[in-house]
């Protein structure tokens, strides 16, 4: 049996006190005391608490990253596919116990866009994998010089879900997904996006 690092324990108190508490509420005197250390202990492991934090959100975002590859490898219908990534993104982004430390490290660090950038980055990339599946199956009709505007209304709609939305319940989240939905693959499929993007 290995035995556990105090670096392990430091990120696995901070893990836990960041989910519970947030950001803000969460020093590194508090982390020192959940994991019977002291907070020069903590900063000969980690540079500061906003570095803590880093890696704490780098695990989430590997974790994230398996979650789409399953949705990517096991799901072959693209229409399929993009309701199980915005069920992804509820479940795993909005409704995350870390989403309130992060908006809050956000905003401590004025917003830096580099890591929401980093974000929207990952789920554009993963929006146009799944749209230009569709249309190489068929499946979804959107004019190819218009990808890019397509990638833009899902990413928007996932990112003003996720500013306006955040309150609200699951079934309300998950009822405002399906109309989305429905409507945006309503209009790919029957090739009204085509006319609309001449």
């Amino acid at each position: 049996m290995m035995k556990v690092t105090k670096k392990q324990l430091i990120f696995t108190a901070a893990q836990h006190l960041f989910s519970e508490k947030g950001y803000n509420d969460t020093s590194l005197q508090l982390i020192a005391e959940a994991v019977g250390t002291t907070r020069s202990n903590i900063l000969y492991h980690y540079e500061s608490k906003g570095h803590l934090f880093e890696i704490v959100l780098k695990q989430w975002e590997e974790q994230w990253y398996k979650s789409w590859h399953v949705i990517r490898d096991t799901i072959t219908k693209p229409s399929e596919q993009l309701m199980a990534y915005f069920k992804a993104f509820i479940y795993e982004d909005l409704r995350h116990p870390l989403r309130k430390a992060l908006d809050e490290y956000l905003l401590e660090i004025n917003g830096q866009k580099e890591e929401r950038e980093r974000w929207v980055a990952s789920d554009r990339a993963a929006f146009e994998l799944i749209l230009r599946n569709g249309m190489m199956q068929g499946v979804f009709r959107i004019n190819p010089a218009a990808i890019r505007v397509q990638v833009d209304v899902l990413v928007g709609f996932i990112y003003g879900v996720s500013d306006t939305m955040e309150n609200k319940t699951e079934a309300e989240l998950l009822a405002a997904v399906n109309f989305f939905l429905k409507m945006y693959l309503l209009t790919i499929t029957t090739g009204f996006s085509e006319e609309v993007n001449r």
